[in-house]
């Protein structure tokens, strides 16, 4: 039977993807990087939009890198003797995640200055262009997270279909080319929501990996 404390966490991953895609949905179509003050203003008039749009985006950073725990966790029983592609999986998702919370942040920030009368034009646009390249870190991370997922997918056991295995890699690499990696990043949304729906479908065949690992690992020695 499937264990009762880990039933629902695969889910987890898609969650993380419902709260940044509605986060993205609310904040639209944001001013150019060569938008005036008088502009960035316009298009922020509504800061309570944005701020929700900001806390949604930063949210979806939780459940994010619980999932990736816990699909660290599964690799490394499919992949034994390859650790280091689940470990730089996880360090991927933490580096995604962080950018996530700095990206919200700084929205969030220009969401208020937009209406403060304090904030001259200058920092408004400073602010503007920083917000539009906040986007960098979450590629970066997420590439890393999907090629070493892809890695450890392709040459351990197999449990997900190879496509999946393929499309992490091919996902990852397109992350890091510029425009494209727009893209790539919301087709990786969507293999997240795959790999979560499989691995809460399967349950009772994960559990099988948890307990094959415990038989298979060696006896302690006494100190």
């Amino acid at each position: 039977m499937a264990r009762p404390e880990l039933r629902f966490v695969p889910l987890l991953g898609a969650l993380f993807v419902v709260l940044v895609a509605v986060g993205y949905l609310l904040i639209g179509d944001t001013p150019s990087h060569h938008a005036l003050g008088p502009e960035i203003r316009d298009d922020y008039d509504n800061e309570t939009k944005h701020q929700i749009a900001a806390f949604l985006v930063a949210l979806g950073a939780v459940p994010l890198l619980f999932f990736a725990g816990y699909f660290r966790a599964v690799l490394r029983r499919l992949h034994p003797s390859g650790r280091m592609s689940a470990n730089v999986a996880l360090a991927g998702a933490v580096v995604a995640a962080t950018g996530l919370a700095v990206q919200s942040l700084v929205h969030a920030a220009l969401a208020e200055a937009a209406q403060t009368s304090q904030f001259s034009d200058q920092a408004l646009q400073s602010l503007n262009v920083l917000d539009g390249w906040t986007l960098y870190p979450i590629l970066i991370g997420l590439a890393t997270f999907l090629s070493a997922s892809g890695v450890a997918l392709l040459r351990g056991r197999r449990f997900f279909a190879p496509f999946l295995a393929w499309a992490a890699l091919v996902l990852g690499v397109l992350a890091l080319v510029p425009i494209v990696g727009f893209f790539a990043a919301f087709l990786s949304g969507i293999w997240v929501v795959i790999i979560s729906w499989v691995l809460f479908a399967r349950s009772e065949a994960v559990d099988r990996l948890w307990d094959e690992a415990r038989h298979t690992q060696p006896p302690r020695k006494a100190a």
